[in-house]
């Protein structure tokens, strides 16, 4: 598995739990 694939595997997550975060608790 190529580490670019990774990375944006990682980097879609991370902006999954963030939107998730955000959605739950609004600043």
């Amino acid at each position: 598995m190529p580490d670019c694939f990774v990375r944006s595997g990682i980097l879609e997550l991370m902006v999954m739990v963030v939107n998730l975060v955000f959605d739950n608790h609004p600043f």
